[in-house]
C-alpha cells in the first residue's frame, strides 16, 4: 500500500459529540477535546444561562381546569336536559295511551 493510506503516529481523529453550548452534535478535536464550533472543553460545566424563571399564577394554572370543568358541567347539563324531556315524552304518551 502506499504509505499515503498510513496515518502518521501524531494523528488524532475528530469525534462528534454532544456540545454542551451549542446544544448539538458537533466536532471535537484537540486534547483536551474542543468543540471545533464554539470551543467548548468537553467534560466542563456548559455556561449558565441568566434566564428567569417563569413563576405561574393561581389562576393561570387553575385556568385550563376550570374551562374543562365548565365544559364537563355544560354537557351534563345537556344530557341531563335530553334525558329529562325523553322521560317526559315517555310519561306523556303513557298517560295518553291509558286515558285514551
Amino acid at each position: 500500500m502506499p504509505e499515503s493510506h498510513y496515518r502518521p503516529k501524531d494523528y488524532k481523529p475528530d469525534w462528534n459529540l454532544s456540545c454542551g453550548n451549542c446544544k448539538a452534535i458537533r466536532v471535537f478535536s484537540g486534547e483536551p477535546l474542543k468543540c471545533n464550533v464554539c470551543g467548548w472543553e468537553c467534560n466542563t460545566p456548559p455556561p449558565i444561562k441568566n434566564t428567569p424563571l417563569r413563576v405561574t399564577t393561581e389562576e393561570e394554572f387553575f385556568r385550563p381546569i376550570v374551562g374543562c370543568v365548565g365544559k364537563l358541567l355544560a354537557v351534563a347539563l345537556v344530557i341531563g336536559v335530553l334525558l329529562g324531556g325523553l322521560w317526559l315524552l315517555v310519561a306523556l304518551v303513557k298517560y295518553m295511551w291509558q286515558h285514551s
